[in-house]
């Protein structure tokens, strides 16, 4: 009897975990795969309470305020990882090449390793760069760049825009960005970042959407 109703148990977790990944996939990878950068599963009590309504539906356009440490770049490591896998072409852009570099590194090289979900989508990718800057990733690709280089975001058609620490950017070569979605049936453009100044940059941004 005890045999059966552990087997129940894991049928039943099974299934709602199915269900979650289909329903909402970027919350069941961010729950079920996911591990943030101490290595420990996601967890969305607490002060990352807010942020299980944007893994649930995150807006095709978001302009987001953001503090120090508050989960919002795990999300988007996490919603640019599940777009790819489906087959989109994401660009995200950091601050300035170092910056892209360090970040791939320690953020995203580590998971991809070492996450077996992630890894076996690394590995079974429909492509086969994978360089720091450029990773097929599923049936997609990721394409990592630097503010501070405009050439990278000029010649790359994107599905999915991502901007992290907006106000740290380049603010002129960042308008370069978005025509890099013309092209595409999503359009998804999205950007984070800690607020320096009022109306610009990233507040800008916010106060707009």
């Amino acid at each position: 009897m005890e045999k059966e109703n552990i087997s129940q148990r894991r049928t039943q977790s099974e299934i709602a975990k199915k269900r979650l990944l289909n329903d909402y996939p970027k919350l069941g990878i961010a729950m079920h795969y996911h591990v943030n950068v101490h290595n420990k599963p996601m967890r969305f009590d607490d002060r990352y309470r807010f942020l299980r309504a944007l893994y649930q539906d995150l807006p095709t356009n978001l302009a987001m305020e953001k503090a120090v440490q508050c989960g919002a770049t795990e999300l988007f490591v996490v919603s640019a990882l599940e777009e790819a896998a489906k087959g989109l072409r994401i660009l995200y852009v950091q601050p300035n090449f170092d910056l892209r570099n360090k970040f791939v590194k320690d953020r995203l090289d580590r998971l991809l390793r070492f996450v077996p979900y992630y890894y076996y989508l690394l590995t079974h990718a429909l492509g086969t760069s994978s360089n720091t800057g450029m990773k097929h990733f599923g049936a997609g690709l990721l394409n990592f760049v630097g503010s501070n280089t405009p050439g990278e975001l000029v010649s790359y058609p994107a599905d999915s825009l991502y901007v992290d620490e907006v106000d740290q950017c380049d603010q002129k070569n960042l308008e370069l960005a978005p025509d890099r979605l013309d092209a595409s049936d999503y359009k998804y453009d999205r950007q984070i970042g800690n607020p320096s100044i009022e109306n610009w940059g990233i507040d800008a941004g916010y106060q707009e959407s």
